[in-house]
């Protein structure tokens, strides 16, 4: 159920930041640079703390609900060179492309400003 993956997420996301005490701190920074101690933070507020959104987006990467997705064809878009018959089942290895050190520079550790610019916008990859 969606409330289950939601718990686990949250559940590696806090292990990882205990894990790693400086990243907590900078998450907590950024609460309290934009939210404050008066008031807890609002679903609105996400919008605006791009750190916090780097770790949860790095948790998932790190540690994704499906290790594999499955898709069932209905007509062949990829040239794999081969023919997919319609109706195929393909299986995606998430876990994989999540841990390849051709896309991510040091796959295997935490590291939540991947998924910041500068700008603190999203980039594609590590």
């Amino acid at each position: 159920s969606r409330t289950e993956t939601t718990a686990v997420t949250l559940e590696w996301a806090l292990s990882l930041l205990l894990n790693n005490p400086h990243l907590l701190k900078k998450a907590h920074d950024e609460l309290d640079c934009h939210i404050g101690k008066e008031r807890q933070v609002d679903e609105t507020d996400v919008n605006n703390l791009p750190y916090l959104q780097a770790i949860v987006k790095e948790s998932m990467r790190l540690y994704p609900m499906d290790r594999f997705w499955s898709h069932m064809s209905q007509w062949n878009p990829f040239n794999l060179g081969f023919e997919l018959p319609v109706g195929s089942t393909l299986f995606v290895n998430v876990w994989k492309i999540h841990h390849d050190p051709t896309l991510w520079m040091d796959p295997e550790e935490f590291k939540p400003e991947r998924f910041l610019s500068s700008c603190n916008e999203m980039t594609s990859f590590g």
